[in-house]
């Protein structure tokens, strides 16, 4: 038996699919095994897989109806067979070193989890982002916990090291390796109602739940490739809906590990993050052929609607970044219209930024 799995869901990826394929046959830790979940993926990249396959006993492929990323991650635990798992997306790549690397650290410090650092690459420059925290391991509750609050806004880092000046999203499961005994024994899937956004960040929350050790390392292990038509850029017209169901699918995370009023702070943190999000990528996207008068409507809805309002009347300041302070306090005046000149200056603001 191997000793990690590494599981890729593959989708219309062959611009990519290379580059993450070399980096996976060519880790220092050759005693792995290879997970391709080809989800009827419409380019060659099922092509690629098998004649990788071919080349490589370590790789297995499943190709298989398209059902999206979570399900396709989902057959890919269900097909590993090694004690520790890990995920890397197609269009991304790793260090050579990071198999070895992070089953050495999580095997020696005898861990549920290890979480590591990572590279954020964009078209024309690469981004190191690291968590400003010294390497720790997390053996109480009240710790873990901070950890998935960071997990569902990155700011609440800070609650497990107040020194801490790096913030850095976490919630990624490209980021860890996983002992593969914690996600079968407490029946831990990525959820499938979610759609591709979100899913990564509740997986890993819930299975950090169950974790009793959990490792954060200093170490950049993975790139994490950040590509302007990915599925959290796009303009869809079921944006909202999306959203709504990951909040109907956190509060019943919620619920059922008790959470208290600390862990909501982080929800209503995650709630305002998206509602910025909403103004780029669906009510102010240039995708939106309503006219403006009508998104200028929808969106007076959405700040009065549950969980939104709750959010902005319950949240506080101090739980946000700067930036998104003064997003909080134009989204309590309640105006659409504020809102709406505040997101245009803020524009007319970063381009000229930008030019200098």
């Amino acid at each position: 038996m191997s000793k990690v799995s590494v599981v890729v869901p593959v989708y219309n990826v062959e611009k990519y699919i290379h580059k993450c394929l070399d980096s996976l046959v060519n880790q220092t830790l050759q005693d792995i095994e290879i997970i391709l979940i080809d989800d009827e993926s419409p380019d060659n990249c099922g092509k690629i897989c098998d004649e990788y396959a071919k080349n490589d006993k370590r790789i297995k492929v499943i190709h298989k109806k398209n059902g999206g990323v979570s399900a396709a991650r989902n057959d890919g635990i269900k097909h590993a067979t090694s004690d520790w798992i890990m995920f890397v997306d197609s269009d991304d790549w790793c260090e050579e070193t990071m198999c070895e690397i992070a089953y050495e650290n999580a095997i020696k410090n005898n861990v549920d989890v290890a979480i590591f650092n990572n590279y954020r690459n964009y078209e024309d420059y690469e981004k190191k982002e690291k968590i400003g925290l010294k390497e720790t391991i997390f053996d109480e509750y009240n710790e873990i916990e901070k950890l998935q609050m960071s997990m569902l806004y990155d700011f609440f880092i800070k609650k497990v090291d107040s020194e801490v000046k790096q913030y850095t999203d976490i919630g990624g499961p490209w980021s860890k390796i996983f002992k593969k005994e914690l996600i079968e024994k407490n029946n831990i899937e990525f959820n499938l109602k979610v759609k591709g956004v979100f899913d990564d960040a509740l997986f890993c929350i819930e299975t950090m739940e169950y974790a009793k050790k959990v490792l954060f390392k200093d170490e950049l292990l993975y790139h994490y490739r950040i590509l302007n038509d990915s599925i959290t850029n796009k303009f869809k017209s079921d944006r909202i809906q999306i959203y709504d169901t990951i909040y109907k699918e956190i509060e019943l995370f919620m619920n059922k590990a008790h959470k208290k009023d600390n862990f909501k702070e982080a929800y209503y943190s995650r709630i305002i993050v998206n509602l910025c999000k909403l103004l780029k990528i669906y009510f102010f996207h240039p995708a939106n052929s309503d006219k403006l008068w009508k998104r200028l409507k929808e969106l007076k809805k959405t700040l009065n609607s549950k969980p939104y309002n709750e959010a902005i009347k319950n949240i506080k300041y101090s739980s946000l970044r700067k930036s998104l302070q003064v997003y909080l306090w134009i989204f309590k005046t309640k105006s659409p219209i504020l809102v709406w000149l505040f997101y245009k200056l803020n524009v007319i603001r970063r381009k000229i930024l930008r030019k200098n």
